[in-house]
């Protein structure tokens, strides 16, 4: 049987540190977790308007079916990565003024100008939950209605 391979690290490395830097490393770490996986408001939080200076870019969390609208400028809009056989495909799609691009799946993407650009941003309502629509169907059809 092969041997587990030594670290270099002592294993209670970070107790030596002291208890504020385990902390830190704790509250960074729930940070970053929080952050790649935005909550129920985090996706109600994107702008009407937008507004890129020169050279800006603009990171959203999306659902789909949302709008975004160019108004003055051109944007570069990079969707969310897919798989694409053994790769990562993301198509970075440009939308000059009065443009509009409908965003296909719920995910990140990322819009970005290297002139500067207005665009107008409509979220979508969350779809209400299936045993919501299922018991609301149920209660219809049981009135008649």
């Amino acid at each position: 049987m092969a041997k587990r391979p030594h670290s270099v690290f002592s294993p209670d490395l970070a107790l030596s540190r002291g208890a504020r830097h385990v902390t830190a490393i704790r509250d960074s770490r729930d940070a970053a977790t929080r952050a790649s996986a935005p909550g129920k408001d985090d996706l109600t939080a994107l702008p009407e308007q937008l507004t890129l200076a020169k050279a800006q870019a603009f990171h959203a969390y999306v659902r789909r079916g949302t709008v975004f609208h160019v108004k003055q400028g051109s944007v570069w809009l990079t969707p969310a990565a897919r798989w694409l056989a053994a790769t990562v495909w993301a198509a970075p799609v440009h939308l000059p003024a009065g443009h509009a691009y409908v965003a296909e799946d719920t995910g990140w993407l990322v819009l970005s100008t290297d002139s500067g650009a207005e665009l107008f941003c409509h979220a979508v309502e969350a779809p209400p939950a299936r045993w919501y629509a299922l018991a609301w169907q149920a209660l219809r059809e049981r009135l008649g209605a």
